[in-house]
């Protein structure tokens, strides 16, 4: 088993090239299948298939919403392909995509909430990609603490690397989010998130993100996904499925009666929360400088 990565050139990365091309994100993905598509895909199916390794593993979450482009995209390379999705409930997916994405586009939090709504039915999602002639499986997977091990393990039916690393889903503190929110040239747009892993790797100050779902819109995503929840029951293992059914986030607002909501508007920061950040970013400087000044010694 390999992992490799298209880049923007359409070369295929791998070994030392893919570490050397890890950057800032931390993690390096393939593009979406629309620009693959632009690539010379004979070619690219050739290194794909000449490639030393009996499974080859690409990832890019937006490829979820992609299968129509993989029915052609596919037999083009010349490949066929297992898919493997990780699901978590709606709510908590819109919560934290409004974050990711929402607050740094140009629709309102509404209009943003009702179309990612529409485009977070799981279970017709990946229907879709059972469909898909050259997918010869589609396993579904409730998203756990950590995806990789479950990865190697479910999927690949390995034991994964011992080394991790120390970045398992953590997240920006809210007061850096605030800080975003009302200082734009900090975080452009969606897809500008460059500076949110600078930031995670610099300072010492994770944490959670605002929630911004009220009740009333916790209702009305739980109503717009039941129906295709209770189908998206049907894709998983029986163990998985009964940990869903049992799962009060998938079905009940009460589930996150103990959330404490906020805005998803810009707010004022508090003088705690500015001082806290300042101190962080100083002791940041601090820390960079220092490594500069050993380097240049050395």
């Amino acid at each position: 088993m390999e992992y490799v990565a298209i880049n923007a050139a359409g070369a295929v990365l791998r070994g030392d090239a893919l570490t050397g091309s890890v950057g800032t994100f931390g993690y390096v993905t393939s593009p979406n299948a629309e620009a693959i598509g632009g690539f010379d895909v004979p070619a690219l199916g050739r290194v794909l298939r000449e490639l030393p390794a009996e499974q080859l593993v690409l990832s890019n979450e937006g490829w979820i919403h992609q299968p129509h482009v993989w029915a052609e995209l596919l037999p083009a390379l010349g490949i066929r392909a297992r898919v493997v999705a990780y699901v978590r409930p709606q709510v908590s997916f819109l919560n934290s995509g409004w974050w990711q994405w929402g607050a740094w586009s140009d629709k309102g939090f509404r209009p943003w909430l009702d179309h990612k709504l529409s485009v977070s039915l799981w279970g017709e999602r990946l229907a879709r990609w059972q469909h898909v002639p050259a997918v010869d499986d589609v396993q579904v997977r409730l998203l756990p603490d950590d995806v990789v091990p479950d990865f190697f393990e479910h999927a690949l039916g390995a034991h994964a690397p011992t080394s991790q690393g120390s970045g398992v889903n953590k997240g920006l503190h809210a007061s850096i989010l605030r800080l975003f929110q009302r200082n734009r040239e900090l975080r452009a747009g969606p897809h500008a998130s460059a500076i949110d892993f600078v930031l995670l790797k610099e300072l010492d100050m994770t944490g959670t993100a605002p929630w911004v779902l009220d009740r009333e819109s916790i209702e009305r995503i739980l109503g717009a996904t039941r129906e295709d929840n209770r189908k998206l029951l049907s894709m998983l293992d029986p163990e998985s499925a009964a940990r869903m059914q049992a799962d009060a986030r998938w079905w009940d607002a009460d589930a996150f009666s103990d959330r404490i909501v906020e805005s998803p508007d810009p707010q004022p920061m508090s003088a705690d929360d500015l001082e806290q950040l300042s101190v962080e970013l100083t002791q940041a400087v601090a820390r960079l400088s220092r490594s500069r000044e050993a380097r240049a010694s050395s």
